[in-house]
């Protein structure tokens, strides 16, 4: 696979330094993208694909002599090329393959033989075998370039249908992205399509009955470089039945859609084409896409809206955000509607400060649940998660707040069977840039923490999309930045105790470290607090106590530690009252847990 000097955008200013400067004194140069592969944690009986991206960055051209893999046969080369010249900004693409056979850690190495100074290049790839009754997987895909995931929805066969965009080779922008995947995430087939020179994505997609699919995005405008809202219907074989486009002069953004009993469709979302700010922007179309009327809620202040839902009763209740309305800078709004869009009743909760909403569901009761982010009622000074629970007419019932030292922000919600489960991101460094990982958190019904799954490599992730599966199974799409030089789509499925990797089979693998740092007790405290974690195999750890500003004044405990239970006594003699963090780090984890003194 080759592509010219203008096709490979994120290297043009390298290669024109190379080829203004460069000089037969200077060395032979190779890169690899990604270059320590990651394949995911696989179950066994599936496999897993990842592409590497070999690239010549020099002005000579890069002679190639052998392609490798050391002999280990869950790992296999399925376009080895053998013999390969690169020319001046050309690169290649090898796909490796990973079947998994037992549990636990399987390593490979990859290397490559070349003209290259550094020759010959060596790259480790890894990847994780999974078994269980109901399978739980963490997979990594996409392209060479940005890609990631905004839907999901599983589908009659147990499999999955994800839905966000990807930018090809080729394109300078993004595309409109599906993905099919079998009940084990393991990609069936994948469709991409969209306008060449403006950018694409989908917010949600759903497969009908009869194979069809609903897709709702935004799509870039030609004229302005502004978005507006993109409605469409595919076949089944994934050609376009019709497409739609909605909005005005200014900035439209998706939220979501729901079908009506009319065989039409509710679009939510937010523009600024209609007023002074933005406002949230609701239509209703005919079965074939076609507007029948529009409307817009909000003041004059700004609001957004971010998801619409059929209530029980035949209504439909919109979660948003609002400047307009409410006590603080931003509030958590919610309306309520009728079938023609008339406002039944209207409702804000926040406080002083900043209160956003993102995602909304209904109980079996009639009362809603809503995730978003609070700087009102932060506990560390930052953002930090809110989970919103409010009866069938609005009104407040209770309120949590979840958060870490920096910057938190919750993004989706989903009712379990036992309780809810909300994901997000929470900020893990700051400076030299900031980093996210993505997090879980599961409760019960009243909103108490029952668990928390924090994953994250050495950049950053994000959740997209999050339902429950057959399985009881939290599935969440998104993106990760973590394991190449773009973002490439993140796929998890996660079981109800809040793990990936549900190990049933004795291995002589290594198997994943599982650490738990569990709430310190009590909290807040007063001078003394139990602080305890548990391991699941002998590991090095760091237990440490920080600051706010993640100064570390205290190790607790530090070294080898065996598998089991650790249970720590902490005296916060010389301490003042406030707000610290206990982080417990391993080789590959970094736990963190907010603690409250009050003396």
């Amino acid at each position: 696979m080759k592509y010219n000097l203008i096709k490979i955008r994120s290297l043009i200013t390298f290669f024109a330094f190379l080829i203004l400067f460069s000089s037969s004194i200077f060395a032979q140069l190779i890169s690899v993208v990604p270059q320590q592969p990651y394949l995911g944690k696989i179950p066994i009986g599936s496999k897993a694909i990842r592409q590497i991206s070999i690239y010549n960055l020099d002005t000579r051209a890069l002679n190639i002599s052998s392609i490798s893999l050391s002999s280990v046969p869950q790992f296999k080369l399925l376009n080895n090329p053998g013999t390969k010249t690169l020319g001046v900004a050309e690169y290649f693409v090898v796909d490796v393959e990973f079947i998994p056979t037992n549990t636990g850690q399987v390593t490979a190495e990859l290397t490559i033989v070349s003209n290259a100074s550094t020759s010959p290049n060596k790259y480790t790839i890894t990847g994780y075998g999974t078994w269980g009754t109901k399978p739980t997987f963490e997979r990594v895909f996409g392209g060479i370039d940005n890609d990631g995931m905004g839907s999901v929805q599983q589908t009659p066969d147990g499999g999955y249908l994800l839905g966000g965009n990807i930018q090809l080779p080729d394109r300078e922008y993004s595309d409109y992205y599906i993905v099919k995947t079998n009940n084990l995430g393991e990609i069936i087939w994948t469709h991409s399509y969209g306008v060449e020179d403006i950018s694409e994505g989908i917010v949600q997609l759903e497969q009908n009955s009869d194979g069809s699919f609903i897709l709702f995005g935004t799509r870039q405008t030609i004229k302005n470089s502004t978005n507006d809202l993109y409605f469409a219907k595919l076949n089944s074989d994934r050609t376009v039945a019709w497409q739609k486009q909605f909005g005005g002069n200014e900035e439209e953004n998706a939220g979501s859609f729901v079908k009506t009993p009319d065989g039409g469709f509710l679009l939510v979302g937010t523009s600024r084409s209609f007023a002074t700010s933005t406002q949230i922007y609701l239509i209703k179309t005919d079965k074939d896409g076609n507007k029948v009327w529009e409307k817009n809620y909000g003041g004059t202040g700004g609001d957004a809206g971010k998801k619409i839902i059929p209530t029980q009763d035949g209504n439909y209740l919109i979660v948003a955000t609002t400047s307009s309305k409410g006590a603080g800078n931003f509030d958590v709004y919610l309306v309520k509607i009728n079938g023609n869009g008339d406002i039944i009743w209207e409702k804000t909760h926040g406080g002083a400060d900043w209160d956003e909403a993102t995602d909304i569901a209904e109980l079996s009761d009639g009362s809603f649940i809503v995730s978003g982010y609070s700087l009102t009622y932060s506990v560390a000074g930052g953002h930090d998660w809110l989970l919103l629970k409010v009866n069938s007419s609005g009104d407040f019932v209770w309120r949590k707040v979840f958060g870490a030292q920096y910057q938190d922000y919750a993004s989706r919600v989903a009712i379990a069977s036992d309780g809810f489960v909300v994901t997000g991101t929470t900020m893990v460094q700051i400076l030299p840039q900031s980093k996210n990982d993505l997090l879980v958190i599961k409760t019960d019904f009243n909103g108490n923490e029952l668990w928390r799954l924090q994953l994250g490599g050495e950049e950053s992730e994000g959740p997209g999309a999050l339902i429950i599966n057959s399985d009881g199974n939290a599935v969440i799409a998104g993106s990760t930045s973590s394991y190449s030089s773009k973002s490439d789509s993140y796929f998890l499925n996660i079981n109800s105790s809040g793990k990936i990797t549900r190990i049933e089979q004795v291995s002589n693998d290594v198997i994943p470290t599982d650490v738990i740092l569990y709430q310190n007790y009590p909290n807040p405290f007063n001078n003394q607090t139990k602080i305890s974690y548990k391991l699941n195999q002998p590991v090095n750890v760091e237990l440490s106590i920080q600051n706010a500003l993640g100064q570390r004044i205290f190790v607790l405990d530090e070294g080898p530690k065996n598998a089991g239970m650790h249970n720590i006594s902490f005296n916060s003699d010389g301490l003042a009252s406030g707000i610290y963090f206990c982080v417990l780090k391993t080789n590959n984890q970094t736990l963190v847990n907010k603690i409250i003194l009050l003396k």
